[in-house]
């Protein structure tokens, strides 16, 4: 697949009211169990596909979501929801990341 395509749709999916707040918004209005595997794929192939995953990764979970949920706690609570999906298709990303002792600083805050 052409890298400009890629890179475009990635743009989409990360910016304001693009495919990553519409799959945040869903969040509230279905439950958890019924759509976390869904999403976390979802960001997984937007994820995949860019150039360098972690990175990636990191601005999704990191950036992204604390610009959707402002409250550090609603945030935490997010995640920690999350979390279990997340680890299903990017564990190898996450663990080469940083963001696991970010998200262990804002709870020790």
């Amino acid at each position: 697949m052409n890298q400009s395509v890629i890179d475009n749709a990635y743009k989409w999916f990360v910016a304001k009211e693009g495919g990553f707040e519409l799959c945040l918004h869903s969040l509230s209005n279905h439950s958890i169990q019924d759509i976390g595997e869904d999403i976390s794929q979802i960001i997984a192939q937007f994820v995949n596909t860019a150039d360098n995953p972690e990175e990636k990764l990191v601005q999704i979970y990191k950036d992204r979501f604390l610009k959707y949920y402002t409250s550090p706690a609603l945030y935490l609570q997010a995640i920690n929801e999350m979390l279990p999906y997340i680890l299903m298709k990017n564990k190898e990303e996450m663990l080469k990341s940083d963001i696991l002792m970010y998200w262990i600083d804002i709870a020790v805050r």
